[in-house]
């Protein structure tokens, strides 16, 4: 079980499992066995056997992946820049000793990160060295980073600067549970409890803990600003189930059976095949079948709609159409994206140069790669954008002005190329202007 519980549950958000995923376990069990590991909420009254067929029946909407990849779509379509060389240039290839080159590692990093607010990532060192640099390099016996969800840790405590002090992570030793706790001057695989026995323990020699802590704006534990789609999520998990419920019971009709003088419940149950659990049996005249009103609907239509509106603020879903978005509401959306984006970006960047700094402590280096992540995000509606400048020149604005306008039109379409293919795109459609005027007589 794990000691940060609200990190456990934003995953499950984000990876659709869990209590989000109760449908197989359902199927499982009897009517008399309520399903545990479910994020449905059962009603007061609720029987057990109509619980697990509500958490058989139930459907899963992953918000919380839509918005990281989202979010993420943007924070990359700018590239880090990196100096690298020799064997730093060789652990770019394969960061994680699985086979992923530094960007992708990043970028499920970020998915990951954003969504809880809070990610590590150990810095780790194969124990046996080769006996020279060419040998370390053909089979890639250098630093890899290992990306750990923080839902994993089993105990920890932080230092005065808010890093790892020590910290204990589950691993398989011997085929038995047991924990590898890393501190500033050593690591240790030990039972699995604070004063556990230690089976085996080494210096590392690097003078810092390798378990580096990631948070998006305070110190740990820290949960994000997209933690708060789980809850809505989970919100809206329930309602949809409790919706389901409402509409079986308008839409699907309840068989009646008119009693004769001589019947009764007891006489008809031998000869009515589909059971008398499935039908109404009455005397006399024909009772009417009482449905939830259609208001009750409506108003669950209006929550569901109200949470799913909750939860693209705050993911930042842009809706990029003047129909569905008034220019005011849309620049503001833009702006707090475009903030948030940059203060991301910030920490991320920090964030790698802390895990090379550690890598080069492992390979006893002096010199550390210069990382330079881009932390200008100015994510803008091009149509807008397009109708101002035409505003300018129905206006008369001074041709510098023009230009600047021009030339932020460029970067926000061309957001994606480096600095100096922008520039150059930027000369062109100076000097396509220039040539215009030059062959056109009226402007002679």
């Amino acid at each position: 079980m794990s000691i940060l519980p609200k990190f456990q549950f934003i995953a499950e958000a984000l990876n659709a499992n869990g209590g989000f995923a109760p449908q197989a376990s359902a199927k499982l069990l009897a009517d008399s066995e309520a399903v545990l590991n479910t994020h449905l909420i059962r009603y007061p009254r609720e029987t057990v056997a109509k619980f697990n067929r509500r958490n058989e029946n139930v459907h899963y909407r992953n918000f919380m992946l839509s918005a990281c990849n989202r979010f993420t779509g943007f924070l990359f379509s700018k590239s880090a820049s990196r100096q690298l060389s020799g064997l730093y240039q060789t652990m770019t290839d394969d960061i994680d000793r699985q086979g992923n080159h530094i960007n992708q590692f990043w970028q499920v990093f970020a998915v990951n990160a954003k969504a809880r607010g809070s990610m590590l990532v150990l810095i780790d060192m194969p124990q046996q060295l080769p006996d020279n640099r060419a040998d370390q390099i053909n089979n890639r016996v250098l630093p890899y980073f290992n990306m750990i969800e923080p839902e994993w840790i089993q105990d920890y405590v932080l230092d005065d600067e808010g890093r790892f002090d020590w910290v204990a992570l589950p691993i398989r030793y011997q085929n038995k549970p047991a924990w590898k706790v890393w501190t500033s001057t050593e690591w240790r695989i030990q039972e699995p409890r604070k004063d556990g026995a230690v089976y085996e323990q080494a210096e590392h020699g690097l003078g810092i803990n390798p378990v580096l802590i990631f948070t998006e704006s305070d110190l740990f534990p820290c949960y994000g600003e997209f933690s708060q789609i789980a809850e809505l999520t989970k919100a809206w998990f329930n309602r949809t189930s409790e919706r389901d419920e409402q509409l079986r019971g308008q839409t699907f009709n309840v068989f009646t059976y008119q009693l004769g003088d001589l019947e009764t419940a007891e006489t008809v149950a031998s000869t009515l095949n589909i059971g008398v659990n499935n039908a109404l049996l009455y005397k006399g005249e024909r009772p009417g079948f009482i449905a939830p009103e259609a208001s009750c609907l409506q108003n669950y239509a209006e929550v569901i709609l109200a949470l799913e509106e909750a939860i693209k603020e705050i993911g930042h879903h842009i809706e990029m159409t003047a129909q569905q978005e008034a220019a005011a509401a849309l620049n503001l959306r833009m702006k707090n994206l475009s903030s948030s984006l940059s203060l991301f970006a910030q920490r991320l960047a920090d964030f790698e140069r802390n895990c090379w700094d550690v890598a080069a402590r492992w390979l006893n280096q002096t010199q550390v790669p210069l990382i330079t992540w881009p932390i200008n995000y100015d994510i803008a509606d091009v149509g807008q954008e397009l109708s101002i400048l035409q505003q300018m020149q129905a206006a008369g604005f001074a041709d510098s002005v023009i230009r600047e306008q021009q030339k932020r039109i460029i970067q926000i379409q061309f957001n994606g190329l480096d600095n100096d293919e922008i520039d150059t795109l930027i000369q062109d459609t100076e000097s396509a202007k220039m040539e215009i005027q030059t062959n056109d007589p009226n402007l002679a």
